[in-house]
């Protein structure tokens, strides 16, 4: 969750986890973990492709009228890859999906480390020029 979460967030990705809940006496939930990422569970007696399926074909329109710019179902069930596609969306493997997020997690590293890195331990070189020029000009009293 925490994986998917962070991917979301620096994709920019609305994304939806859905749980198979078919056996368990509950209704549906759903729960919000942040903005970009919702967890759904699924009513007794529905499995989690016939939630999706749904889904897909709620949106279709929308997606045949570019008001939504993709749909992307992430699932390894060759039979439920071909009824996504035919409501318009896109598909990717588990496997797949699995490497992308791991992609994003190395440039996210990548991206937030190197402005960390400070070329010693002094905190006046991990700053901007202007930010030093400044703060010698407040030891000064200027």
């Amino acid at each position: 969750m925490e994986a998917i979460t962070n991917y979301s967030a620096f994709q920019g990705y609305e994304t939806q986890i859905v749980f198979d809940a078919q056996y368990q006496n509950a209704a549906s939930n759903r729960e919000t973990i942040t903005d970009f990422l919702t967890v759904h569970y699924t009513d007794f007696g529905q499995t989690a492709d016939t939630y999706i399926e749904k889904s897909c074909a709620s949106l279709r329109h929308q997606i045949a009228q570019c008001l939504i710019s993709r749909v992307i179902v992430a699932t390894s069930d060759r039979a439920q890859q071909l009824m996504v596609q035919g409501y318009g969306a896109e598909w990717l493997s588990a496997h797949q999906l699995c490497g992308e997020v791991e992609t994003t997690v190395c440039r996210m590293r990548h991206k937030y480390q190197t402005r960390k890195q400070s070329k010693s331990r002094f905190l006046a070189n991990a700053i901007d020029a202007k930010a030093r020029e400044r703060l010698a000009q407040l030891r000064m009293g200027l």
